[in-house]
């Protein structure tokens, strides 16, 4: 196997350096500090007890772990894309792109129902999702036909599938380098994003339902998009 341009090594290990900052901030921050929120996600009784210390280490107001970590992960995205296109056509990139994120995400998505489930199941809770729900998670449409999410974060990869399509069809422009291919890209997403159902929650659930995926996303992904040009060479 060819070792990875050093570039791209330094974008993995930037990956390995977001997921520990977003999972920290959930694991840490989220399950703490919105303990009803989490019970009601995981159909589990709401934890008792006060915060851990080491919740002030993901909330501070100058920094948030979160956040810092989502950044990293859509810039990264944009950064690869470019490498991705130079390998495949604009239908060949897309079938990649999606082989990549389904077949990971539907088995742990399927994993995530059947601990809630089970979680209910000994909590004695009601299941919270409908089949419906389950579906339209595993096809990551639920934003589209006004369903909950399941895992809470899947937004992330709602955002970077409409980006992928987009990309797929600009695939020229952002092979060529085009800032206006780019831009055009980056325009027609948050038009497509601002289309989306915003705060409907599914009944008896935390306000985390249906979100419209945030514009600035695409930003992101575009402006890793224009990093990687730059730096072209190099």
């Amino acid at each position: 196997m060819r070792p990875e341009p050093g570039r791209l090594q330094f974008a993995n290990q930037l990956r390995g350096v977001a997921a520990l900052a977003v999972a920290c901030s959930h694991l840490i921050g989220v399950f703490w500090v919105l303990r009803d929120f989490a019970a009601l996600a995981t159909a589990t009784p709401v934890q008792p007890g006060p915060n851990p210390p080491l919740v002030a280490l993901v909330s501070h107001p100058w920094f948030n772990l979160g956040p810092f970590g989502v950044g990293v992960f859509f810039l990264i995205s944009g950064l690869v894309i470019p490498f991705s296109l130079q390998r495949h056509s604009g239908g060949g990139f897309l079938l990649a792109r999606l082989l990549r994120i389904y077949p990971t995400y539907v088995a742990a998505l399927l994993i995530e129902v059947a601990v809630v489930y089970g979680n209910g199941m000994f909590w004695q809770r009601p299941f919270p999702y409908d089949a419906w729900t389950v579906v339209a998670n595993c096809l990551l449409i639920q934003d589209l036909v006004g369903r909950p999410s399941i895992d809470l974060v899947n937004w992330t990869l709602c955002v970077e599938l409409r980006f992928y399509l987009v990309v797929a069809l600009v695939a020229g422009a952002v092979r060529r380098g085009s800032v206006r291919g780019c831009g055009r890209a980056v325009t027609h997403g948050e038009e497509h994003q601002a289309q989306g159902v915003v705060g409907r929650a599914m009944r008896g659930q935390p306000d985390h339902g249906v979100v419209a995926m945030p514009p600035r996303e695409f930003k992101k992904d575009g402006a890793g998009c224009g990093l990687h040009w730059k730096t072209d060479g190099l």
